[in-house]
């Protein structure tokens, strides 16, 4: 098995009381194709970003969302991305994670 650290990335966490209002559209315009878009539950998005400066994402976001029910947290200090490759992964990430992994 193999892993290894993935370059530089920024996290910002959004979420929201009315996970029906968030207007896709908008937040993906917000972005500019600069991050990947993950519903981790249902109030919750988590946008992962390349961008070693996650700050000035974050402050497009806030601009795009302000006035709704949306707020962002920076969470690039807290996480990280790493590459796990072998075939043992899958029986690594079962270790961890409570998603059915099986084919």
């Amino acid at each position: 098995m193999r892993s290894q650290l993935l370059g530089p990335s920024g996290f910002i966490r959004v979420q929201t009381w009315n996970p029906d209002a968030l207007d896709t559209q908008k937040v993906e315009r917000a972005l500019g194709g600069q991050a990947d878009i993950l519903c981790v539950g249902p109030t919750d998005w988590l946008l992962v970003t390349p961008a070693a400066d996650a700050n000035t994402l974050q402050r497009q976001l806030d601009d795009a969302l302000a006035g709704s029910a949306f707020r962002t947290t920076n969470l690039s200090h807290a996480l990280v991305r790493i590459e796990v490759q072998g075939p043992d992964v899958r029986s690594l990430l079962l270790k961890g994670c409570s998603l059915d992994l099986h084919p």
